[in-house]
């Protein structure tokens, strides 16, 4: 049997930020099965060439002789808490698009411990991760996490800290916060297991020395079962079995929220924590969260014009959107992670 042919997209129907960055390639059509979320046919696609690098972009050599700005926060903590559906990756993403267009960028290489591995000798082995997350040498941040694929509804969205408990275990997160909220500013967001009491300012001034000192938190909490699997339907296609995750909304957002307000109360420590519908939103945690790390009120004001034309919340109903907002930059970053150093 002949081998078939390869068939190509015409310029014309490409996505469009493949021709706003100026791409010189192919991109080869190479449809997708079927399936109840209809994912644009110029996203079903294969690139043939090299992506450029989106705005700012620098390498990680390159941020090692960047200094962070002046007036900016030397280090802190930053988490987001909640179940699943509350918003955490959306807003974080939509932190890090905007700090994009005005900061320098690149993607963060660590050294990472994986303790499910751990050896009976007790030695535990350390992996070099090329694409641990991002990182703004400028801003002193770094966000762990990287764009991921849905299996359930094949929308694009940025996952956090389940990257490092999945992959590594949570021994590996209490590790790396210890590490890296020493270091710089620190922000996360994740599910699975992350209403842990290692995760609270407590645990972590008593590890560190106190030397931690700046905390930042955001819970997030569904008013209702019903407003829970609206909204995991609205992202992931299929709904919610049972009452397992539910189950979990007050464990990491108001039992969370009302332990740390009751641990700070001996502690000499700033901690900006507030607790929030999922509906919240996504303002309240970027305008806080840039004013936490030493921003000035005028990077507030160029959020809101730029966020008048991206808003990176899923909806499988609305692929078209979740794909041109996403694609670009989780194809740049899987051909960032293919390359050899």
């Amino acid at each position: 049997m002949a081998k078939k042919e390869p068939q190509y997209l015409d310029k014309a129907n490409w996505p469009k930020t493949l021709i706003e960055n100026n791409f010189q390639g192919q991109v080869e059509i190479t449809p997708w099965s079927e399936h109840g979320v209809k994912i644009p046919e110029q996203y079903q696609v294969k690139v043939h060439g090299e992506l450029n690098p989106t705005r700012n972009f620098i390498s990680f050599e390159e941020a090692k002789s960047i200094k962070p700005l002046e007036y900016i926060l030397d280090h802190s903590y930053g988490q987001l808490r909640g179940i699943s559906a509350t918003g955490k990756g959306t807003r974080m993403y939509q932190l890090i698009s905007f700090l994009k267009t005005q900061f320098k960028w690149t993607f963060f290489q660590a050294e990472v411990p994986a303790y499910r591995e751990k050896k009976e000798d007790g030695t535990v082995p350390v992996y070099t991760v090329k694409n641990f997350g991002i990182f703004f040498p400028e801003l002193k941040l770094l966000i762990p996490g990287r764009i991921v694929k849905s299996n359930k509804s094949r929308l694009l969205s940025f996952t956090g800290a389940d990257m490092i408990t999945s992959g590594w275990s949570h021994d590996t997160l209490f590790d790396l916060n210890l590490k890296f909220a020493t270091q710089y500013n620190w922000l996360y967001e994740g599910y699975t297991g992350l209403d842990n009491g290692k995760l609270n300012p407590k645990w972590l001034e008593e590890s560190t020395a106190g030397d931690i000192h700046n905390y930042f938190y955001r819970m997030y909490h569904h008013p209702d079962k019903e407003e829970m699997l609206a909204r995991f339907k609205s992202r992931s296609y299929t709904v919610a079995k049972g009452d397992a995750a539910y189950s979990q909304n007050e464990n990491h957002s108001t039992i969370s929220y009302n332990a740390i307000l009751k641990e700070i109360e001996d502690l000499n420590v700033n901690c900006d924590i507030k607790l929030h519908e999922s509906t919240e939103p996504m303002e309240e945690f970027i305008f806080s969260y840039m004013g936490f790390i030493g921003l000035s009120s005028a990077y507030a004001e160029m959020y809101e014009e730029w966020a008048e034309t991206h808003n990176y919340k899923r909806d499988y109903q609305d692929a078209q959107q979740n794909y041109d907002n996403f694609w670009y930059d989780w194809q740049f970053q899987l051909q960032y992670e293919s390359k050899k150093d």
